[in-house]
């Protein structure tokens, strides 16, 4: 069930992108501000409205991905409801983003998701729907949640399979007692919030923690990671992951670019104590 909230009138703005990116070791409670950016969005988007709009196909789908997809098609339907020039354009749409964002909605759902959208729509006023904003919506917000939302899914499934195999791996490490592998390499998510530079932007080093094991090895911040255990790095989190595999005390190969040179450094994973009373640093072995 997605439930709605308050409705954005006048002109329509672009959508801005939900920024997916988690800050490495951030404090549990910055939750909460991520949380209000979320909505904010949300906002922008369309994808709180009076009424709530029961889509139960789409009720599996992470935050950002439920907020482009629904906001967007909320919108197109208030404008097929309000004006017969936009009929038949909320099918359409729902079977464009089927198309190029599979998984999202099946072939065979559409018609009664469609339905679904405009008979909430029917049920909201019109008076703050115009033909011109409407117009603005189909060329602009439309192409727009098309494009990203391919990105934005990848980016979340990803994220998913981090946070599933983090967990486990983890919790396994503490049940042998509170130190973690680690290298020393920090990497933060790219800046910026269209989903797609995100994913084509080069994975690079942030920082390299002081006397950890990076270091030792040479890298430096800045360097683009290439591989680590031969495994090609695509996602920012995915260097925590070659360490956990690795374990403390093994050899980790990593690739890295610095400028036009490619470098391989084989770095010895050192161990990062977990304890109120302990420094988090990496120690090396």
């Amino acid at each position: 069930m997605l439930q709605g909230g308050s409705e954005q009138g006048g002109a329509a703005q672009p959508c801005a992108q939900p920024d997916l990116r988690e800050k490495p070791r951030r404090p549990v409670s910055s939750t909460l501000g991520v949380m209000r950016k979320i909505k904010l969005i949300a906002l922008c988007c369309g994808a709180f409205m009076p009424a709530s709009v029961a889509i139960s196909q789409w009720a599996f789908l992470p935050p950002a991905s439920k907020i482009v997809a629904v906001g967007s098609a909320k919108r197109i339907a208030r404008c097929e409801a309000a004006f017969p020039a936009f009929g038949g354009r909320t099918e359409r749409y729902l079977k464009e983003l089927s198309a190029v964002a599979p998984g999202i909605i099946e072939t065979n759902e559409i018609p009664a998701v469609s339905t679904e959208f405009l008979e909430w729509a029917r049920s909201q006023s019109s008076k703050d729907v115009h033909p011109e904003n409407c117009q603005k919506d189909i060329d602009n917000l439309v192409p727009q949640a098309l494009k990203q939302l391919p990105c934005i899914v990848r980016e979340e499934r990803k994220m998913d399979a981090f946070r599933s195999e983090f967990d486990q791996t983890v919790r396994k490490y503490f049940d042998q007692g509170p130190n973690l592998p680690c290298t020393g390499i920090l990497v933060k998510a790219h800046e910026s919030r269209d989903s797609c530079e995100r994913e084509l932007a080069p994975i690079t080093v942030d920082e390299v923690e002081l006397n950890s094991p990076a270091e030792r090895a040479g890298l430096m911040s800045g360097d683009e990671l290439l591989t680590m255990a031969n495994a090609k790095i695509s996602f920012w989190r995915e260097p925590e992951l070659a360490e956990l595999r690795a374990g403390i005390g093994s050899e980790l190969k990593v690739s890295v670019k610095r400028g036009d040179i490619v470098l391989q450094r084989n770095i010895t994973v050192g161990h990062r104590v977990i304890a109120p009373s302990e420094s988090p640093t990496c120690r090396a072995q």
